[in-house]
């Protein structure tokens, strides 16, 4: 026995079964770390719960139940019915942008580790390639008949309101719509008209996808962004792409810190360019395909010489993306918001 804040408490030992309450926090609930324990509560009308956010991303029991003291897993609740595998099984997920290269890496990665997937995007062709390649994984996805463009606010609400009818709820959204737009002139030159065009597409976008999501997340959500490293460099011609960057993060910082009440968590990925993004036709490539003719060397060379430049010597690619984004969406990353992940080699450190 001990005393903690004036109240008795006993530590557990080896094999002991919960009774009562074990554990000196506020709340009364006892957490363990070796295997095979338990975690019990009191009753619900003795409970104070002064530090709430403490225990947000930990488990719920009976007394004297055995159960999966894995942060953030409720038995019994949306886990209901699903089977109990990958460290997103039973979650509801959204990923906008999920025709692209990097949305679809994150759609199937999400699908992989057990979410059920919806995803959004403007290319249906892609999308449906992107669905089937989910389902004949032995994934759960699906994709709205309608393409949604993201800078229609009102066509991201209905479709979060569509998919929290049929799936109940909205755990995740993960947005991997971006846009890089390279004005190429120096800021004396630079027209108002070019210099918002970033600032309102990106800023816009983000915005619209997380407040829509955001409706429908309950305790557990996860809001994950993604930006480039652009906000933490100066250089001519990426005034605007500069800028909206800094406020995507900005704007995920913010979610992190209202949202939190409400057990909703925000994560921003910030990548360096992903050299399997380039492929023909592709907006990325429309952008760096002009500064390696400027320079006078090819694509590829322009991409070893930007791996050169890290401290890693190498890029992100499209699998440290969706390792990141399943991470950050993840019941490890319970006790994270508010951060920023750098995913380039080295080139930021914060």
């Amino acid at each position: 026995m001990g005393t903690h804040l004036g109240r008795p408490f006993h530590y557990p030992v080896a094999g002991e079964r919960a009774k009562g309450p074990i554990c000196p926090y506020p709340g009364g609930k006892a957490f363990r770390i070796q295997e095979g324990l338990s975690v019990s509560r009191q009753p619900a009308e003795k409970q104070k719960r002064p530090w709430p956010w403490l225990f947000n991303h930990m488990v719920d029991s009976r007394p004297g139940q055995d159960v999966d003291w894995r942060p953030g897993r409720r038995p019994g609740s949306s886990d209901r019915g699903r089977p109990m595998q990958g460290e997103l099984a039973g979650k509801v997920a959204v990923v906008h942008g999920g025709s692209g290269a990097i949305g679809g890496a994150v759609a199937r990665a999400f699908a992989r580790e057990g979410a059920r997937v919806f995803l959004a995007a403007r290319g249906r062709e892609r999308l449906d390639a992107t669905v089937a390649a989910i389902g004949a994984a032995g994934g759960d996805a699906e994709a709205e008949a309608d393409c949604l463009d993201a800078l229609d606010s009102d066509a991201v609400a209905a479709h979060a309101d569509r998919v929290a009818e049929r799936a109940g709820r909205i755990d995740l959204v993960f947005n991997a719509v971006g846009f890089v737009h390279v004005q190429g002139v120096p800021f004396a030159e630079l027209s108002l008209a070019d210099f918002e065009l970033p600032v309102h597409r990106y800023i816009r976008s983000q915005y619209a996808i997380a407040q829509a999501a955001a409706r429908h997340m309950g305790d557990g959500g996860a809001i994950v962004s993604l930006v480039t490293p652009v906000s933490r460099m100066t250089g001519p011609g990426y005034l605007g792409h500069c800028v909206a960057c800094a406020g995507v993060e900005a704007l995920s910082r913010h979610l992190a810190g209202e949202l939190g009440a409400r057990g909703i968590r925000s994560v921003c990925l910030r990548s360096h360019v992903i050299p399997q993004t380039l492929e023909h036709g592709s907006h990325a490539r429309e952008v760096f395909q002009p500064q390696a003719d400027a320079a006078g060397v090819s694509l590829d060379e322009m991409m070893r010489a930007a791996a050169e430049s890290t401290p890693l010597k190498r890029l992100p690619t499209l699998d440290d993306i969706a390792a990141a984004a399943v991470y950050a969406a993840s019941p490890r990353a319970a006790a994270m918001t508010g951060a920023i992940l750098n995913l380039t080699g080295g080139a930021l450190v914060d």
